[in-house]
């Protein structure tokens, strides 16, 4: 006798050699690769073994027998939830069925997929004629006969029974149930849909007797299918009995490590459900039982956790039960969104007539357990969300707990201010000033500013945030740039401005020297000579102070592109200011020793080095909040763009006169008799040059003139107008719409402008200081110099608590709450008496001037608050004190209207008693 090798297989990798084997339905080379090593537990890249593959194939049921041989799993569930024995009956296999349970502990035969066992799964197919209904039949009652359970509800509360019983009149039905009759199985049709239970047996068997109802068992699925017909006093009062009985199994199963965790785990399923099917009483009864609301059941695949769940329908009432709980629920679901994202995302709407619904109730118990700046997986906070929807009482409240105005999303730097109200903001506004008017036994009286919401939140690699970005954004958007007038934000832009005053005068003491050192020497350059320059003191003094005034101010620019190139070389400003330190270094360092009496580049250099100097000084000087010089910029600039948009566009009119002008008057072969050129040709250059720009003698300096004439500069009788008639007309045609209409068209486009900034002066001013904060702010915060952003940042060192009191009766002095002694904690004691500090804590400063009493010079700020600033709080202030008036004197009236309603009433009562009483004395 000789033995067959499958020699190749010994060379193979044996699991592959294992999976090639079963697909040859090659039961000795499979055998082979199973002693060779081949695991029928190993799972391959589409995550099966071959022990599942096997199990679902029909007729492999000695393949089965040689895996459970070698060490198959027979009750491991996999990634999707299945069992091994679900396989075994997705082949609809009796074979493959009877050799797998041949050898499997029959204890375990009710295991589920989702909430149905084996025979659920059978029941689902028994009826589609497609299928081996015999072999199906077969499979259901070696399942039966082995104790797999009729009785067992899904997640409809549906037994196998009761799927059979309303399963199609068939041959393999009748043969099932009289299998269960003559196996004496026992029928429970009282537990799950007990009614539809008693019609359907009547009906398949309507000469057998009704089945006893026998004692219940208090189960799991017993108290799911009470759940599940949303019946919580029974649930309630049965709930004792089931632990009880959990309890006494776990005393029975004490080695049995997945029923330990069996009870944590069915309660977890019914806090699920019931919260899922919003049944409040159940959901009371089981946080009081301590039932962890964190738990997740393992075969629910439930993205959020019970407290997202009920959020998102709107039940406040099983939210507040959660959030009795010991454990708090967790609030964050895997989104990043909290409890507030949701709420605020339905606040407003009424998810149901019923009383336990309110989306705005859910809002308000979450604002205390959630983080109000929680950022989800594109960057939206609640307030996003809130502004978006445009629910202004939840902007409001959200502002309130302090959520930070400027959050960027991660897509397109979207921020809560651009969709958020312009009365939502002035309100909660309003709201950020309070005062305690005069509280007893204290003198003094108290405005306090709140300026949370500006206060970005604080992270692990950031202690300083953007503070003047959210204004920056308030300044952009037109519907709520007024608001920039508000006390609240026009005080913090106060304090801002005045922590970084220093920085602005010095910057422009520094120009302003180099300014007219510069000019005064170009100046000199101009009219002494070269032997003079030498021996003067006062040349030799101004280029000295150029020379080093310029050096000062490229290593500014240098600085500040240090800090941030990108947005250093965005701007056209610090790009003129590299040409002026380019241009300045060349007449300080290269032309200093050089005459221009013939030198037509250096007179250009020095000019347009004096214009450049010019325009970098209007640019310093216009940020500076006096004297409206800012608004006078602003004016200028908008001035300037109206009258270069207008010119732009009419260009193709002023072209076309020019080139009329220079056909007209212009050119060398004009008609003049021969005795007129022999004149002409003995004026000297200056005369000559003279000539022909009046004359427009070439067709750019036609143009030059005729630019020029749009001003009214002309001289008519230097134009040869008695040649022709129709010079004369294009002449007049030429004063009519340009020098009349358009000239006049562009001073009332300039009035119109004008007369629109001076109304918004104040307005103007402050976006001009914003912007340039704004400037400042986003170049130091790019760099890790901490020194440098603590100089610049008002948060969270200059006003800790976000907040600061002003004393009107002391100057308007501006203090604040006064931080504990840690460096790092700067949180406030709490108490009813706060301690406060002046602002004058600029730590950054008293480092890199040690001298206490310069440094207090140096930053100290104005004498308090601007009055006009505290003006306007004095007026909200007033108003609000006005509608508390007007409420209380409303609400006095009512009282006085019921009270002479009730006298009225009273005395009508006293009259049909006395009515009544004749009567009966009648």
């Amino acid at each position: 006798m000789t033995t067959s090798i499958n020699i190749p297989s010994c060379f193979d990798n044996p699991q592959s050699a294992l999976r090639s084997a079963f697909y040859r339905r090659n039961v000795d080379a499979f055998k082979n690769a199973l002693e060779q090593g081949g695991d029928p537990n190993s799972r391959d890249s589409k995550d099966k073994t071959v022990f599942e593959d096997v199990l679902t194939s029909p007729n492999s049921e000695q393949f089965v027998q040689l895996c459970i041989d070698n060490g198959a799993d027979l009750y491991s569930r996999n990634s999707q939830g299945k069992y091994p024995i679900h396989y075994a009956i997705d082949s609809l296999s009796p074979q493959n069925l009877r050799a797998f349970i041949s050898n499997y502990d029959l204890k375990k035969i009710n295991v589920r997929y989702g909430y149905k066992n084996s025979l659920h799964m059978l029941m689902e197919i028994f009826s589609n004629k497609n299928l081996d209904q015999e072999a199906t039949t077969e499979c259901i009652k070696i399942l039966i006969e082995n104790g797999c359970s009729i009785n067992m509800p899904n997640e409809k509360s549906r037994t196998p029974l009761f799927m059979l019983f309303r399963s199609p009149e068939m041959k393999y039905k009748r043969e099932i149930l009289d299998f269960i009759m003559k196996n004496e199985i026992e029928m429970d049709l009282y537990t799950y849909k007990s009614t539809e239970m008693l019609n359907l047996f009547k009906k398949n068997f309507p000469s057998a007797d009704i089945p006893v109802q026998t004692t219940r068992i208090v189960d799991t699925d017993y108290m799911r299918s009470l759940l599940l017909q949303r019946n919580e006093e029974k649930f309630i009062s049965n709930f004792k009995i089931f632990k009880e009985n959990e309890t006494n199994k776990h005393k029975s199963q004490e080695n049995d490590q997945n029923k330990s965790n069996s009870y944590a785990e069915d309660c977890a399923r019914f806090l699920y459900t019931a919260v899922s099917e919003n049944l409040e009483n159940v959901v009371d009864h089981l946080v009081d039982e301590g039932i962890d609301v964190n738990r997740k059941p393992a075969d629910i695949n439930q993205r959020h956790g019970m407290a997202h769940l009920a959020c998102s329908h709107g039940n406040y009432r099983i939210l507040e039960a959660l959030f009795r709980a010991e454990t708090k629920p967790e609030v964050v679901n895997e989104n990043g969104k909290n409890l507030l994202h949701i709420a605020t995302e339905h606040f407003g709407m009424d998810p149901s007539r019923n009383p336990s619904f309110s989306y705005e109730k859910c809002f308000y118990l979450a604002l205390d357990y959630c983080d109000v700046n929680q950022q989800d997986e594109i960057g939206f906070t609640p307030l996003h969300y809130a502004a978006r929807y445009r629910n202004d009482k939840a902007v409001v409240e959200l502002l309130k707990k302090g959520s930070y105005i400027g959050t960027k999303s991660y897509l397109n730097n979207e921020t809560p201010i651009d969709n958020m109200s312009y009365e939502a903001l002035e309100d909660y506004l309003n709201d950020c000033i309070t005062t305690n008017i005069r509280r007893h036994g204290d003198e003094e009286q108290e405005i306090i500013v709140d300026y949370n919401f500006l206060m970005a939140p604080k992270k692990k690699t950031e202690e300083f945030g953007p503070e003047i970005a959210p204004l920056q954004n308030i300044a952009i958007h037109s519907e709520l740039r007024p608001l920039i007038r508000h006390p609240v934000l026009s005080s913090f832009l106060f304090i801002k401005w005045s922590k970084l005053a220093i920085l602005f005068h010095l910057n422009l003491a520094l120009f302003s020297i180099f300014m007219l050192s510069l000019i005064y020497y170009i100046v000199m350059c101009k009219t002494l000579t070269l032997e003079e320059q030498q021996n003067s003191l006062c040349f030799s003094l101004f280029w000295c102070l150029s020379a080093i005034s310029i050096i000062m101010l490229a290593i500014r620019e240098a600085f500040q592109f240090f800090l941030s190139p990108i947005n250093y070389l965005k701007s056209v400003v610090n790009i003129f200011e590299i040409i002026l330190i380019i241009l300045g270094c060349a007449l300080i360092f290269v032309y200093n020793n050089e005459q221009d009496s013939n030198d037509t580049f250096l007179r250009v250099l020095r000019a347009v080095t004096i214009l450049f100097a010019a325009y970098e000084f209007l640019q310093l000087v216009g940020t500076l909040p006096y004297l409206s010089i800012s608004t006078h910029m602003v004016i200028l600039k908008k001035v300037a763009l109206t009258f270069f948009k207008s010119l732009l566009l009419y260009s193709i009119l002023l072209l076309s006169f020019a080139l009329s002008f220079f056909s007209l008057f212009g050119g060398h072969n004009n008609d003049k008799s021969d005795a007129s050129n022999s004149t002409d040709s003995k004026k000297d250059e200056a005369e000559e040059e003279q000539d022909n720009f009046n004359s427009f003698g070439y067709p750019g300096i036609a143009i030059i003139k005729t630019f020029v004439m749009l001003t009214g500069e002309f001289d008519a009788s230097a134009l040869a107008l008695e040649k022709s008639g129709a010079y004369s007309i294009i002449f007049l045609l030429f004063v009519f719409l340009i020098t009349i209409v358009l000239f006049n068209l562009l001073n009332a486009l300039a009035i119109d402008d004008t007369q629109q900034i001076r109304v918004e002066g104040e307005l103007v001013d402050f976006c001009e200081r914003i912007n340039v904060l704004n400037k400042y702010e986003r170049m130091i915060l790019g760099r890790n110099w901490r020194w440098l952003k603590n100089m610049i940042s008002v948060f969270p060192y200059t006003i800790p608590h976000g907040k600061i009191v002003i004393h009107p009766e002391k100057n308007n002095e501006i203090l604040t709450y006064k931080v504990s002694n840690s460096n790092k904690d700067i949180s406030i004691n709490m108490g009813n008496e706060q301690e406060l500090q002046n602002l004058n804590n600029n730590i950054a400063l008293k480092k890199m001037i040690p001298n206490k009493a310069i440094s207090d010079k140096l930053q100290k700020y104005s004498s308090g608050m601007d009055n006009k600033i505290m003006k306007k709080i004095r007026i909200i202030l007033e108003e609000r004190k006005q509608a508390k008036n007007d409420e209380d004197s409303a609400l006095i009236n009512r009282i006085l209207s019921m009270e002479s309603e009730i006298k009225i009433l009273k005395s009508t009562i006293i009259q049909l008693c006395d009515l009544i009483e004749e009567k009966k004395s009648s």
